[in-house]
């Protein structure tokens, strides 16, 4: 009989130290899973990651995995950004693809991207693409300018990479 309580003290232990372990973690402000996923989903919403992509998300232990489609480079790395940023996030897994665009558009999108910001008054600029892999090679009149050719071309519909050798005056 004895033998009985003392095994039954050790249960009430056990569970005890489990439900005191899961206190803990909810102490140091672990979030549960499900949480993590719907607080991501709700920043993209708020940050237009998710126009015109189609991302799911999974969390596993805080560790959050972004798969499924981007309209582009930058938008694949702005989702990732955010998503880090989530409270309770401890990392992310950046599996999205980027759209695939044909590169005739791409350049295209490009080019009317540079006039919309008016890169083309201060630079000349040479875009290629291959398979959404992006070169620009030229000249800009500042070392802005030449950041700012750089990131309207990771933001054109299907672009993959940007090489940026366009050579900043100073």
């Amino acid at each position: 009989m004895n033998h009985l309580r003392l095994l039954g003290f050790s249960a009430v232990l056990v569970l005890a130290g489990v439900v005191v372990t899961a206190d803990q973690a909810t102490a140091q402000g672990a979030l549960p899973d499900a949480t993590i996923t719907t607080n991501v989903q709700g920043q993209f919403a708020s940050h237009g990651v998710t126009e015109k992509t189609q991302i799911n998300i999974t969390t596993v232990q805080g560790v959050v995995t972004l798969s499924g489609t981007a309209r582009s480079l930058a938008a694949k790395n702005e989702a990732g950004d955010v998503a880090k940023r989530v409270p309770g996030v401890m990392s992310v897994n950046n599996n999205l693809v980027i759209d695939l665009v044909p590169d005739q558009t791409i350049m295209s999108e490009i080019k009317d991207g540079f006039e919309a910001h008016g890169v083309t008054k201060a630079t000349h600029i040479t875009v290629t693409s291959v398979q959404g892999a992006v070169t620009l090679t030229g000249t800009a009149n500042s070392p802005a300018a030449k950041d700012e050719a750089g990131d309207v071309a990771k933001a054109a519909r299907g672009v993959k990479s940007v090489t940026n050798n366009v050579v900043a005056r100073p």
